[in-house]
């Protein structure tokens, strides 16, 4: 949700030390540049992102990508974190079922890698340590796949109809009936009621 306008608001930032003489640099990786809205103060843009939640969540985005991947660009994540929630608000859910595929391949690999360490251990302790988080990990390998299955496949529902109401209620629930069932049906009320004359005279 990065408002589009001509002016901007640069956060604050955190610094790190560079080069031999301590001078400080801005780090990029931190430093959040957001356009606002025509007649928008910069509190007023950094509120709405922190309460849509997508600030935040950019923001630990980047500091947990730092150690595997590097400086990941705040500005530029928060943007295509933007544009992911406006694909699933259009409902295209290809990347939510690549991620959830990813994940769960990615948890299948723990449990495997977990699994090995309990067979080659010969303590019990760690095998009892090895085996709980090898299960762990299955457990949400199995959790994903399922998720990803209910997304690809949602369940049907079949709920029994409750007529509710403070006064007089009318239901009309039609039914489709051929003309022959019709017609079956008025010949058995016709024969049951011949019976029942047949019997009163006798």
């Amino acid at each position: 949700m990065i408002p589009k306008d001509g002016r901007r608001s640069r956060t604050s930032a955190t610094k790190r030390k560079t080069g031999g003489k301590g001078a400080l640099a801005v780090s990029r990786s931190t430093t959040l540049v957001n356009t606002l809205k025509k007649g928008e103060r910069p509190e007023e843009s950094m509120a709405d992102m922190v309460v849509s939640g997508l600030l935040s969540n950019a923001f630990t985005a980047v500091q947990f990508s730092k150690s595997p991947i590097g400086d990941v660009d705040l500005t530029v994540c928060l943007a295509k974190l933007n544009a992911a929630v406006e694909r699933v608000q259009r409902v295209d859910l290809r990347e939510t079922e690549a991620l959830l595929t990813a994940q769960a391949v990615t948890l299948n690999t723990m449990f495997t890698h977990l699994a090995n360490l309990a067979a080659s251990t010969e303590y019990l302790d760690k095998l009892d340590r090895y085996l709980r988080l090898a299960l762990k990990a299955q457990g949400q390998c199995r959790a994903t796949l399922e998720t990803l299955a209910t997304i690809k496949n949602p369940p049907v529902v079949f709920a029994r109809q409750a007529n509710i109401a403070q006064g007089p209620q009318q239901v009309n629930n039609t039914v489709s009936v051929s003309l022959d069932d019709r017609l079956t049906r008025a010949a058995k009320r016709t024969t049951r009621s011949n019976r029942t004359i047949d019997v009163d005279r006798s």
